[in-house]
């Protein structure tokens, strides 16, 4: 679920939202990213971690990067295609709980 909300808010900005949108999407891709971080933590895959870390920090609203809108875009669309396969991959290798 923090892959599809990560990857809705910066599809939006991609697509030219608001200014106000990007102050609510600094919050939310960095809680997504925390989130991502820490299921890719709990299922060992450190490359994942490392990068939602570094998402959460390049998005974080505490110290913001303030930028281009030209300069946002590709890391926007880069953001977006790392939440969404990190969701697909982290969800193959997620364990099956067994029965019994």
């Amino acid at each position: 679920m923090p892959a599809i909300i990560g990857a809705a808010f910066l599809l939006i900005a991609a697509m030219g939202a608001q200014y106000e949108f990007y102050v609510i999407l600094r919050w939310a891709v960095t809680a997504m990213a925390i989130w991502m971080s820490v299921v890719a933590s709990a299922l060992k895959s450190t490359p994942w971690v490392v990068v939602f870390v570094a998402i959460a920090v390049l998005f974080n609203p505490l110290i913001p990067i303030y930028a281009t809108r030209e300069f946002w875009v590709p890391i926007d669309f880069a953001g977006l295609v790392l939440f969404w396969v990190a969701g697909v991959k982290l969800r193959a290798s997620k364990p099956v709980p067994s029965s019994g």
